[in-house]
């Protein structure tokens, strides 16, 4: 694809910017939707795995791409997108919070709020973090613990 052909379909480099993260947030969000809906019969444990393994997978897809975006977007300010994402991940995460009321947190809005964009932070700096991996093992494990450990009562 060369550069003119692309300013065909985009009257700039932002809107190129912008498509490319809406598409790359799309597919976000619909993997973090499948994988909720593929684990709806573990317990709470299986389920957060599933959400890690399917949030990790797809930030890995394009770790440059996404670290560009990342640093690109920051520059447009008032992501109308990410507003959105960011909802709809926290909506995601609090039907899975209120599935297992019992063994969690009373305040699920808040626990919500603060996973989410915690985890968003360190996805974050392991995309501008030339030694990041998505794929670290590690990793997976932390933000498993990070959210139970911070979910459960």
């Amino acid at each position: 694809v060369s550069v003119g052909s692309l300013y065909q379909y985009f009257p700039n480099k932002d809107s190129i910017v912008r498509a490319l993260k809406a598409r790359t947030l799309e597919g976000l969000q619909a993997a973090l939707a499948e994988a909720l809906a593929a684990s709806d019969d573990l317990d709470l444990e299986g389920k957060v795995r599933a959400l890690v393994t399917a949030l990790l997978r797809e930030k890995s897809r394009h770790p440059r791409l996404g670290g560009e975006l990342i640093r690109l977007m920051d520059r447009l300010q008032g992501d109308a997108m990410l507003v959105q994402v960011t909802n709809g991940a926290r909506s995601l995460l609090r039907r899975l919070l209120e599935a297992h009321r019992d063994e969690v947190v009373a305040d699920i809005d808040g626990a919500t709020f603060l996973l989410v964009h915690g985890i968003q932070g360190v996805l974050d700096a392991v995309v501008r973090d030339p030694r990041g991996r998505f794929d670290d093992p590690a990793l997976h494990e932390s933000l498993v613990r990070l959210v139970l450990g911070f979910v459960r009562v």
